[in-house]
């Protein structure tokens, strides 16, 4: 579901961007953005979530630079939410920079 593939982006504030579910699925009421800091592989924080219009494909975070993060998006339906599992993570370190 996510696009974002960079290992490193400067600065810390990032666009998560995604592709919406394929066409005949439940319609989309919402999306949630998920984030966690990763300390080290044994050592993760918790997930810290936002959600996102159900209008747009990408959303802004704002990170603390020189660190790591992991990021998934699942989306909202009247059903539910999707699965979390289903999203593929994207693994990040924020650099100093712009």
């Amino acid at each position: 579901m996510i696009v974002n593939k960079d290992k490193e982006v400067a600065g810390g504030t990032i666009a998560v961007r995604w592709e919406p579910p394929l066409e005949g699925a439940c319609p989309v009421m919402s999306y949630n953005v998920y984030y966690r800091e990763v300390i080290s592989q044994a050592v993760k924080r918790k997930w810290k979530t936002v959600a996102a219009s159900k209008i747009t494909t990408r959303y802004p975070l704002y990170l603390n630079c020189w660190k790591e993060y992991e990021i998934a998006v699942t989306s909202l339906t009247a059903y539910g939410e999707s699965n979390f599992h289903d999203s593929n993570t994207w693994k990040l370190r924020t650099i100093g920079g712009n």
